[in-house]
């Protein structure tokens, strides 16, 4: 065979696995886009199901406090906007400061105060400055609270205290376990769609810990 036979056949090789090298870096370029874009619209799914539950009984409270005690109405009603103006306007967020969280927190646990009274506590033991450092998906804290309250008996007698401190790079929430008594079988919901928030946020997990005796959860948070 004449030598630019041998040419030809290995320019027409060297041109075909140029192709083939491109079309592999296109396929691999095309499944990292659909796997962002899979995530995010996970994510976005993910933040739809955290609208908070307890509008209904937030606005019972209200109209109870218009008509008996107008003074604590007020401020009750300022409280109320706070957390809803938070919730809207970090809801598509991926993340927020801790201080604004713990601050969001607050405003949030003073309704539950109003409407459980001394049958609630809750200990915040986080300065503003290491506050400052740290980040958070917004609105987790509210979810482990919600969960707290509604897997928890309590009473003014028997009180339930739920503590908030850092550690770590975590952020541990912490009550102790009072199940009731004709408690539902819980669903985990709410702790699994924060665990796929911090999957697809942070690529780490919340670390769940229950001894029966006390219920602890561990957020990672990120170095700001």
């Amino acid at each position: 065979m004449p030598a630019n036979y041998y040419m030809r056949v290995l320019y027409h090789q060297y041109l075909e696995i140029i192709f083939l090298n491109r079309e592999r870096e296109y396929n691999l370029t095309r499944a990292e886009q659909l796997n962002v874009a899979k995530a995010q619209a996970e994510l976005e799914a993910l933040k739809n199901q955290i609208d908070p539950h307890f509008i209904f009984n937030s606005l019972n409270t209200l109209s109870y406090l218009i008509t008996r005690d107008p003074q604590n109405a007020r401020l009750y009603n300022d409280t109320l906007a706070k957390v809803y103006r938070y919730i809207l306007g970090n809801k598509e967020k991926d993340l927020v400061l801790l201080k604004e969280e713990v601050e969001f927190i607050s405003n949030y646990f003073y309704l539950l105060k109003i409407r459980f009274s001394e049958s609630v506590n809750m200990e915040i033991e986080i300065t503003d400055l290491a506050a400052e450092d740290f980040l958070i998906p917004p609105i987790s804290l509210q979810t482990l609270v919600e969960n707290a309250i509604k897997h928890n008996e309590f009473t003014e007698i028997n009180p339930l205290t739920i503590s908030v401190s850092v550690s770590s790079n975590y952020v541990i929430i912490k009550n102790a376990v009072k199940p009731k008594t004709y408690a539902a079988a819980t669903s985990r919901i709410g702790l699994n769609n924060l665990d796929n928030r911090y999957k697809l946020i942070t690529n780490r997990n919340i670390i769940v810990e229950n001894n029966f005796k006390y219920f602890t959860v561990k957020l990672p948070i990120l170095k700001f």
